[in-house]
C-alpha cells in the first residue's frame, strides 16, 4: 500500500514537467526506473522507522505464564519455529512464531532493525490460520461453529466435507512440592475433534466416533475393524484415513 501510493504521487509529479514530452518515450522509461528505485528506499525508510507492517504487529507484549514454574506453556518447546500467519486477509511468511497452548495463545519474534526485540501477542480477533513448523492451524469460533462459545486455534488435519481436527492443550498444576517450589507444566495433551454440519464433535473411543456416522455406521464398522484403529491413542493417520473414507462414502 505505501509502495502504491508513494510510486502513484512521484509519478503524478513527474507527469506535470513532462506533459507535451510523450515523445521522448526513453526519458519517461528513464523516470520510471528512477521513481521505483526512490520507491523502495522510501519504503525500506519507512520500516526503518515504523517498524513491520501494523496489520501484523497490532497486538501487544506478550507475557510468559508461571514464568518460574517447571516446564514451559508451548506447543513444543520454548525456541522459536518457523512459520507464517493470516491476518485480516494478508499473509505474512518467513517469521519466528510459537504457539502458548496453555492459553491458546499465538506469539511472534519482532526484531526491529536496530537490532531491538520483542515478543508480541497477536491479536486472536484478526488471526484466521497459521502455519508452524508443518503443523497446519485454523480458528474456530461463534456462530461460524453452532456448538462452540469461545474461539479457539485447532490443528487442520483433513478438510472436506467433513473435517478432522486436532486440540493441543497443557495444564498446570500449581501445588507447590519440594521438587517443584512454583508449581509445573504437565505434558502437551492433544484430543481429535470432528467437524460437520457447522458442529465439533470430540473422539472419545469408537462408540463416540460411530455415533458421528450413524449414517454409514455398518460401513464404519467394517472400516475399523479391516484397518485395527485404536480410537484413542492411534497415530492421526489412522484417523485421517478414516474421515476420508467416510466423507467417500457421503459424496457417492
Amino acid at each position: 500500500m505505501i509502495r502504491r501510493i508513494i510510486g502513484f504521487a512521484i509519478l503524478n509529479i513527474i507527469a506535470v514537467f513532462t506533459t507535451g514530452l510523450y515523445s521522448q518515450y526513453p526519458y519517461l522509461v528513464k523516470q520510471k526506473e528512477i521513481v521505483d528505485q526512490q520507491t523502495d528506499e522510501f519504503v525500506n525508510f519507512s520500516e526503518y522507522v515504523l517498524g513491520k507492517d501494523y496489520r501484523l504487529v497490532n497486538g501487544r507484549i506478550y507475557s510468559q505464564p508461571f514464568m518460574k514454574a517447571y516446564g514451559h506453556p508451548f506447543f513444543k518447546d520454548i525456541h522459536w519455529m518457523s512459520g507464517s500467519v493470516t491476518v485480516n486477509g494478508k499473509t505474512f511468511t518467513g517469521l519466528q512464531l510459537n504457539y502458548d497452548v496453555f492459553k491458546d495463545q499465538l506469539i511472534f519474534l519482532d526484531e526491529s532493525p536496530d537490532g531491538s526485540k520483542k515478543i508480541i501477542l497477536l491479536n486472536k480477533n484478526q488471526v484466521t490460520k497459521f502455519i508452524i513448523e508443518n503443523h497446519s492451524f485454523i480458528k474456530l469460533e461463534s456462530p461460524e461453529i453452532i456448538n462452540i462459545s469461545e474461539s479457539y486455534y485447532y490443528e487442520l488435519l483433513y478438510e472436506a466435507e467433513i473435517s478432522l481436527l486436532k486440540k493441543w492443550y497443557k495444564e498446570f498444576e500449581s501445588n507447590a512440592t519440594q521438587d517443584y517450589p512454583n508449581g509445573k507444566f504437565l505434558d502437551t495433551k492433544t484430543t481429535w475433534y470432528i467437524m460437520k454440519d457447522k458442529q465439533l464433535f470430540k473422539v472419545t473411543g469408537r462408540v463416540t466416533l460411530l455415533k458421528i456416522c450413524t449414517d454409514n455406521k455398518e460401513e464404519m464398522k467394517k472400516y475399523l475393524r479391516k484397518n485395527s484403529i485404536n480410537v484413542r491413542k492411534g497415530p492421526d493417520q489412522e484417523l485421517i484415513g478414516f474421515i476420508k473414507y467416510y466423507n467417500g462414502l457421503i459424496s457417492e
